[in-house]
């Protein structure tokens, strides 16, 4: 009666190889990597991605997205970099618009690495990027303001990281990886890809999406 209530050593054997195998590739056979503190599983993926530009000010570029499925990280960092040409008038003191044609400008701007701690495995993230510096360089000692009259953002780049100090793996961007969707004053694009999963320019599938890596435009 006693014997029959062992169970046999090749069956355990089994079991406990079993375990360990799903414990260790817990994403299965996908080229996703493996996320999360202490290598807690996770699934991430993007619920939302919108880029969009203000309709005045320093017609700022702003990308608010939602991050789900990020397991047990600490803190996620994400960057934000675009290239930026400014048109812009000098005013002197007295408001008025001083002679001559207005002047353009162009350059960089980037947020730099910016880390976020998600909450119950997702972030609501904002990140916005202004234009300049824009200055008038008049005569004398006059006083003039550089007034921007606007703005068109270029190469727009959206990184994240899986839990490191680098934001270098791909993220959303308007139009998608080797798009350069251009935005003004007002305007907004939703970003792409969201998942793991996306087509290059050419039409064919690279199976990374926002695994991509290096994050470069």
């Amino acid at each position: 009666m006693k014997a029959n209530r062992l169970i046999p050593a090749v069956a355990v054997l089994a079991l406990a190889v079993a375990c360990t195998e799903n414990a260790s590739n817990p994403v299965g056979n996908n080229n996703r990597p493996s996320f999360g503190a202490k290598g807690t599983p996770a699934n991430p993926a993007y619920k939302s991605s919108l880029f969009s530009v203000a309709s005045s000010g320093n017609f700022g570029l702003t990308h608010a997205w939602r991050q789900t499925g990020l397991g047990s990280f600490t803190t996620v960092p994400y960057l934000l970099s675009a290239n930026f040409t400014v048109t812009a008038h000098c005013e002197n003191g007295g408001g008025n618009t001083v002679n001559g044609q207005p002047f353009q400008i162009s350059g960089s701007a980037s947020t730099g690495p910016v880390p976020q701690t998600p909450r119950n495995g997702s972030i609501d993230g904002t990140l916005t990027l202004a234009a300049g510096p824009v200055a008038c360089q008049p005569p004398g000692n006059n006083s003039h303001t550089a007034v921007i009259d606007a703005v068109t953002w270029s190469a727009i780049t959206f990184c994240w990281g899986a839990g490191t100090a680098a934001a270098d793996l791909q993220g959303p961007t308007p139009g998608g990886r080797d798009v350069d969707t251009q935005l003004s004053g007002g305007q907004s694009a939703a970003g792409s890809p969201l998942t793991g999963t996306t087509a290059t320019a050419s039409g064919t599938g690279d199976g990374a999406g926002i695994f991509q890596t290096p994050c470069t435009f």
